[in-house]
């Protein structure tokens, strides 16, 4: 989507989010998420230990890291967009294996990044000149149980609800391997009938491009925590416009950058 904006004489012009003040620089640094983590390693950001593997790795090599490493870890492509290939949780090599394979050699992403998972608050911080300006938590995506319609009319439901939101517009909860796998970890199929305001999560991710919900925190966010999401941001040579997707813990009052 392009756009621009005009006021007192002075024009700006946008695709999607992003203004003509953000850098080319900016922009192929972040749209590499291994190379990302190399700036906010360099800058000291808290960010969860990981490394990126490119396609000439041989499967066998990223296996064998993801065991050195520990589980769990996180699977997801170093040029991915809008949550697609990311695998969270991996609890142990016969789970990494078959993200690998699915995430490797049937989505097609050849560039991928192996990091540690980390438990916390999935949240969005947007960040304009050095300054939060506003958060959100994002949830998975999910349904809540009637007692009455099976999850596959569930989702059927509230995907007709995400059509009225212009946000969530073309953007359903899509039936993928993914979602059949999330439901078959919780013991369910897509014609299971949950129990009355029993909520099933459908996916790992929680971006609201696959299904996932938004709450606005922006005055929950602790000023450590807003800082952690600024120097993530500055990390950047010249990114004064961007989102920071940081996991928080309320408990420790710290935050963890993972994109």
């Amino acid at each position: 989507i392009g756009y621009s904006l005009t006021y007192k004489g002075k024009t700006h012009h946008f695709i999607a989010s992003r203004g003509d003040k953000v850098s080319k620089e900016a922009i192929k640094i972040c749209n590499n998420k291994s190379l990302t983590r190399e700036f906010l390693v360099k800058a000291g950001v808290n960010s969860p230990t990981g490394r990126g593997f490119n396609s000439k790795t041989d499967d066998k090599d990223i296996i064998k890291f993801a065991n050195e490493l520990g589980y769990p870890v996180v699977l997801k492509p170093t040029n991915g967009l809008q949550g697609k290939g990311v695998v969270l949780n991996i609890k142990d090599e016969t789970e990494f294996k078959r993200a690998l394979k699915y995430v490797k050699h049937n989505l097609g992403y050849r560039n991928l990044i192996v990091e540690k998972f980390i438990e916390g608050e999935d949240c969005r911080v947007y960040i304009i000149d050095g300054k939060v300006v506003a958060a959100v938590t994002r949830t998975p995506a999910n349904v809540v149980g009637d007692g009455t319609h099976s999850i596959e009319e569930l989702i059927e439901v509230k995907n007709k609800k995400r059509n009225k939101n212009p946000n969530h517009y073309l953007r359903p909860i899509r039936i993928d391997e993914e979602l059949n796998i999330c439901l078959q970890e919780q013991n369910y199929t897509l014609k299971s009938v949950p129990n009355k305001d029993t909520k099933i999560y459908l996916k790992k991710t929680s971006n609201i491009s696959t299904g996932g919900d938004s709450v606005d925190i922006t005055e929950n966010l602790t000023d450590e925590m807003k800082n952690t999401a600024i120097n993530a941001a500055a990390a950047i040579p010249d990114l004064n416009q961007c989102a920071v997707d940081m996991l928080i813990d309320k408990k420790n009052n710290e935050a963890s950058i993972i994109e």
